[in-house]
């Protein structure tokens, strides 16, 4: 635009000299021409924003990681002029159309323009996607006009629910017999839920009809019986990473990977994390509590500046008593050691996942000396490496 600005400035000057010298009719014609043109450019460009319409749509406003959703965008030029200059910009999403983030088209007189595709959702999180904005650009390239949509398309993507067949710490509701967990009143007329036989059950809480119908052998727990409890400390910091989406993703299908198994079988979940400046804490004890968690991880971005260590301080301000506890982090920072040890020696049983940007090799030779100092507190690692696959990671730990 900078280029045909002084191109024109160079050809009113040109006029301008050709009528002082020449004096004729035809001179003055062209630079009344020439000094006419950017208004009725001008005019054009407006008349071209005002009936420029499009239809823009997508399939889905929500989606698991892995899903299909589809995109419609329709371009219309409702006037009889051709509209030369015009840029669409599009959302810079990974997984949306990168490879044309921006298109230039031309529509014709009444002409029409589609785009049609399906993106497939490659990261959780909240995103924009669809058109960034429009740019009209004037006959003579002098002026430009940039809008954007005034309804933005947001799609949520959800991470996957990675559905565990096992997992250290089971079983998850432990035996009566352990007085850490025994309920001090249970209301024995009241079966709050059945669950498999664990272990050290007494006879009178095994539900005989039904372990007859089941052919296995199943539990009563009677109301106010308590959980085996589980605290997930997840960080939201992602310190330096190069593939921030990638990290952040996987980081929130483990979290919800082990809260989901954990909730399944009935045992009390504490979710903790570092937000809005704060330390945070979602409590769950039963399956119908996993869609509040899951729908908060989903739209929770990975923007938090605290650390693992930091996060794990709400363990011990707010007492809490979960017996197994899951660290998920991208970053280990060396001030957990010290919280690792408090947390070993009052016989809790910790697991720490490690998401890391490279393969297993790799991964595994950069964090010799932290696997063999976490080894030596009783700590479990568990590396969810780019090679690797959550499900087998996690198993592979129990």
């Amino acid at each position: 635009m900078r280029r045909n600005r002084l191109a024109y400035a160079g050809i009113i000057l040109a006029s301008i000299v050709l009528t002082f010298f020449q004096g004729r009719a035809a001179p003055y014609i062209i630079l009344y021409a020439v000094l006419a043109a950017p208004a009725l450019s001008l005019a054009f460009l407006t008349v071209t924003r005002i009936r420029f319409k499009y239809i823009e749509s997508i399939g889905e406003f929500s989606a698991v990681k892995g899903d299909k959703v589809s995109y419609r965008l329709l371009l219309i030029n409702e006037t009889p002029f051709m509209v030369p200059y015009l840029t669409v910009r599009f959302t810079k999403v990974p997984f949306f159309i990168s490879e044309i983030s921006i298109d230039k088209v031309s529509l014709g007189p009444f002409g029409k323009k589609r785009y049609e595709f399906d993106f497939t959702c490659g990261y959780m999180g909240v995103y924009d996607v669809g058109v960034e904005a429009f740019e009209l650009t004037d006959l003579l390239g002098l002026f430009k006009v940039r809008y954007s949509p005034l309804v933005k398309r947001t799609v949520t993507v959800y991470p996957r629910i990675v559905q565990l067949t096992k997992l250290r710490s089971d079983p998850f509701l432990i035996s009566e017999t352990q007085p850490e967990v025994k309920a001090e009143v249970e209301d024995m007329t009241a079966v709050s839920h059945i669950r498999d036989y664990a272990y050290g059950d007494s006879l009178r809480r095994i539900h005989w009809k039904l372990s007859g119908k089941l052919q296995r052998l199943v539990s009563k727990n009677y109301e106010n019986t308590a959980q085996m409890r589980l605290s997930v400390f997840v960080d939201y910091n992602v310190g330096l990473a190069k593939e921030r989406e990638y990290v952040s993703d996987r980081i929130a299908e483990s979290a919800i990977a082990v809260i989901y198994h954990g909730l399944s079988n009935w045992m009390g979940v504490d979710f903790l994390y570092h937000g809005e400046g704060a330390l945070g804490r979602m409590e769950a004890s039963t399956p119908s509590d996993f869609a509040p968690i899951y729908e908060f991880v989903a739209r929770k971005p990975f923007d938090s500046d605290a650390s693992l260590s930091d996060v794990m301080d709400i363990y011990f301000t707010d007492g809490l008593r979960g017996s197994s506890i899951f660290l998920i982090t991208s970053c280990p920072d060396l001030g957990i050691f010290d919280k690792v040890c408090r947390l070993a020696s009052a016989d809790r049983e910790i697991t720490l996942i490690y998401v890391a940007e490279t393969d297993a090799e790799v991964t595994y030779d950069e964090l010799g000396e932290l696997v063999r100092q976490l080894s030596d507190f009783g700590v479990k690692l568990c590396l969810i490496c780019k090679d690797g696959d959550t499900k087998a990671s996690l198993e592979d730990v129990a």
